[in-house]
């Protein structure tokens, strides 16, 4: 029997924080995002987004959970704002809620 590439490709792999990081695209799919605030009248930044997305909470009523600081940490590393954080790369470097969404897309993997 001979090998099919377009049959036997590798299967990709998405971890915890993988899955966060999807779903927070996800979320922000359908809803508003924002800069300067992490929940302003229905629409939620970078991390606001997965905080809303880990917990289900408003991310101003809610605690950042371990696997937000991972996901964070990833993103960070990521986007390659390893003196800064995400609350500053969503803020001042992204320039649309597109952005946002791809980074989270790309770092999930």
């Amino acid at each position: 029997m001979l090998w099919d590439p377009n049959k036997d490709k590798p299967v990709e792999v998405i971890d915890e924080v993988g899955e966060l990081l999807s779903k927070t695209a996800d979320y922000l799919e359908t809803h508003r995002w924002c800069r300067n605030n992490l929940y302003n009248k229905g629409a939620v930044c970078m991390l606001g987004a997965l905080i809303k997305v880990d917990t289900g909470k408003s991310p101003n009523n809610a605690i950042l959970s371990g696997l937000v600081e991972r996901a964070a940490d990833r993103l960070i590393i990521h986007l390659n704002v390893h003196d800064r954080s995400i609350v500053y790369w969503n803020d001042v470097i992204a320039k649309s809620k597109k952005e946002v969404i791809e980074a989270l897309r790309k770092a999930s993997y």
